[in-house]
């Protein structure tokens, strides 16, 4: 009988002192606190963790990557012949489609050597646009995973419009190239991802300047724009009207 080890994720609500016990590998759920990145049962308990979202703290999910997980699966078929792998999160399967996809280990092994040997630059570029093929396939076939990479895009955005945002900084968020993200995006949204940002900021501009008495100035910054002239330029571009005029007559052309 083969030695089968289980592995799951650290949304089944398995400890990590109960998961040594059943002999059973558990990896741990990423998430963001503010800027910084903590993972669940590692860096923060789970009583510190339901205690921060009792006080509010700004707190949003996030998944591994699937080299991630590739690495638990080797690091576990070291001492087990097999792998029953139950991810409880919706994130991490699609973590673990991607990592499947990525784990044909004679065709990836043949793409590396040929990667490392090949003094052609063309070469090259089809070896890369060929693993990206594969990559893109996996998420084609499950719609959903694509939906989920860009729901948390979307989600981070609405919850950070007032900081910097940028193509890159939301690609690490979920683990794929900017430009690939940005491809997801459109062909998710209709809408280019900077023009969604501005879009989103743009609303949150009018509203404020709607329902509160806050400064121009501060609108400005509020909405992800530390200079407040070209705030009013972007405002004005969107809109047709400064946000001065907007707030005196209340409407936009």
């Amino acid at each position: 009988m083969k030695k089968t080890g289980i592995m799951t994720d650290s949304h089944s609500g398995i400890l990590s002192e109960e998961a040594q016990r059943l002999g059973i590998k558990v990896l741990p759920m990423p998430f963001y606190i503010g800027e910084k990145v903590y993972r669940e049962g590692v860096d923060l308990s789970r009583d510190e963790f339901y205690d921060m979202l009792r006080k509010g703290v700004d707190v949003s999910t996030s998944q591994p990557s699937p080299t991630e997980v590739m690495d638990m699966w080797k690091e576990m078929l070291k001492e087990y012949e097999e792998i029953v792998y139950i991810p409880l999160s919706s994130a991490l399967s699609g973590s673990c489609m991607t990592a499947e996809a990525m784990a044909n280990e004679d065709e990836f092994a043949s793409q590396i050597d040929k990667l490392y040997t090949s003094e052609d630059f063309n070469c090259i570029m089809d070896i890369v646009n060929h693993n990206i093929d594969i990559l893109e396939k996996s998420f084609i076939s499950n719609p959903l995973t694509m939906h989920r990479e860009i729901e948390t895009v979307k989600e981070y955005i609405h919850n950070h419009y007032s900081e910097e945002l940028g193509a890159q900084q939301l690609a690490d968020m979920v683990y794929l190239a900017p430009s690939y993200l940005s491809s997801l995006f459109k062909k998710e949204t209709g809408q280019n991802l900077s023009k969604y940002i501005k879009q989103y900021r743009m609303e949150k501009a009018k509203e404020l300047l709607t329902d509160t008495n806050m400064k121009i100035v501060n609108i400005s910054e509020k909405t992800g724009y530390p200079n407040v002239s070209y705030f009013c330029q972007s405002f004005r571009e969107y809109f047709g009207v400064s946000p001065q005029k907007f707030r005196d007559k209340g409407e936009v052309l």
